[in-house]
């Protein structure tokens, strides 16, 4: 069998993850990363409860510069970010990776919901979505590249959420019952403008303005807004509007009613090519998924360069496609094609 570094977090599916792959005969070791000032009492237990070594890496300036600053910084934009999803690449699976190599081990896995495939046509690996679809994360893992994906194990893949908890529990694991994790780590309470502002950014009030050039009033710094907003922005209006837009420059607001939302395109910039090369994507049909758990859409792509111009197919149209959020592209089979971020 062979050595894996296993990241946990102390939730029950790292956990699982980590006493499954023990159970299976492997020399797993169990990794902490230390982002926040973290207790790693509960990530300790399971490692004990799993009886494999421990490891427990301190990673909190890597992860305030790639993370924290990314996420200021987008939000300062205009843009909307996915943390998550820069995170996994720049410092967990990162972590993982260079721990992997530093001790000899043979593969890196961690309890992402999602399944590692190998195509033997293009000899590349990908990511395709769980068996849980409910629970899903291969929108969260497409900036990954083949050095990391050729070395990760997913073993969540092929399990049921509920049916794990049930595993759990009945292999005496004390976190068997933990609440998932839903928020931005670093922002628990969701309120990522008070954040925002506790750690440095500051920008002047803007302006609320129709989508018909009509001029509402003051807004709040434009970081309190993300396209597709309807609460919070205390306008007197006839009909609820929404944000369609922001602009930086001009620390502008604007608003519409719903179907001012609707969008027929949008581009992408930023592509990285997962599970198919460029020029493998001609006559593929392609589906999108603009949010997490936005339902995947038909769409055509026109690459250019760098760009990726995204057209809505079958009559329908993409709600509130927003700048800095990711677009990832999947085949019918559930395989990740591509990705990248919405840039207008």
């Amino acid at each position: 069998m062979s050595k894996i570094i296993v990241g946990i977090s102390g939730g029950v599916d790292s956990a699982y993850t980590l006493s499954l792959l023990k159970s299976q005969g492997h020399e797993a070791v169990a990794v902490y990363l230390n982002m926040l000032d973290g207790d790693d009492s509960e990530a300790r237990r399971c490692a004990e409860e799993a009886d494999a070594d421990y490891i427990c890496i301190d990673c909190r300036e890597l992860f305030s510069e790639k993370v924290k600053e990314y996420f200021k910084n987008e939000y300062a934009c205009a843009r909307t970010p996915n943390p998550c999803v820069v995170c996994n690449r720049d410092v967990k699976l990162k972590l993982l990776y260079d721990t992997m190599l530093k001790t000899g081990a043979d593969s890196i896995a961690t309890g992402h919901y999602a399944k590692v495939y190998y195509d033997e046509a293009s000899k590349r690996y990908g990511i395709s979505v769980s068996d849980d679809t409910s629970k899903d994360q291969s929108y969260m893992l497409w900036m990954l590249g083949q050095d990391v994906l050729s070395r990760l194990t997913l073993p969540l893949g092929e399990k049921i959420k509920s049916e794990l908890r049930k595993d759990a529990t009945t292999m005496g694991l004390s976190s068997a019952g933990s609440k998932d994790s839903t928020d931005i780590c670093f922002v628990p309470d969701g309120d990522h403008a008070q954040w925002l502002e506790k750690n440095g950014i500051a920008m002047p009030d803007g302006r609320f303005v129709h989508a018909d050039g009509r001029v509402l009033g003051t807004s709040k710094p434009i970081y309190n807004y993300t396209i597709g907003q309807r609460r919070g922005l205390g306008l007197a209006m006839d009909r609820s509007v929404f944000v369609t837009g922001i602009d930086a420059d001009k620390s502008v607001v604007t608003v519409d009613y719903e179907e001012g939302l609707y969008k027929n395109e949008f581009c992408a910039d930023n592509l990285n090519f997962v599970g198919a090369e460029a020029y493998e994507l001609k006559d593929k049909n392609i589906l999108v998924k603009i949010r997490y758990r936005s339902k995947p859409q038909r769409c055509l792509v026109e690459l250019d360069g760098g760009i990726c111009t995204v057209k809505a197919s079958d009559g329908e149209s993409f709600k509130a496609p927003a700048p800095g959020q990711s677009a990832v592209f999947y085949d019918e089979h559930g395989h990740i094609l591509f990705g990248g971020l919405i840039c207008r």
